[in-house]
């Protein structure tokens, strides 16, 4: 009895992480499909294939979100010379890729939506396997 009320104690927060980590999966690609080219199979193989470095770049997000952040406040409010000393010649471009590709995202998902069936399909077939 000892045992069994062990492995249930060590067991239910284990399976409580693991269902929130397939949730979290079920989104993440879901997104990835939503915005992957080609056939059915394609956009699930895409979706399962880009997990990892979808997650990964995802937790850079902070990071990112906060840096673009800074460099549209400082160059509303710092001199022209001043923002060139802190961020370099290159710093509104490299916030406007950041930008473009969230653009480039959204014109993804607007164009698998003018073929809906496998991209809807896709997207349910993935949440569904990890939910």
């Amino acid at each position: 009895m000892n045992t069994f009320r062990i492995l249930t104690l060590v067991g239910k927060p284990i399976l409580f992480l693991l269902e929130y980590l397939f949730k979290l999966a079920a989104g993440v690609i879901s997104l990835i499909v939503l915005g992957a080219g080609g056939s059915f199979f394609k956009k699930i193989a895409t979706g399962f294939g880009s997990m990892g470095s979808v997650l990964q770049q995802i937790a850079g997000w902070p990071d990112r979100l906060t840096y673009i952040g800074t460099v549209i406040q400082d160059y509303n409010t710092l001199t022209a010379a001043t923002f060139n000393e802190r961020y370099g010649e290159d710093a509104i471009t490299r916030v406007l890729e950041l930008l473009y590709e969230g653009v480039a995202y959204g014109q993804a998902v607007y164009q698998n939506f003018s073929q809906p069936v496998a991209t809807i399909a896709a997207t349910l077939l993935l949440v569904i396997l990890l939910l």
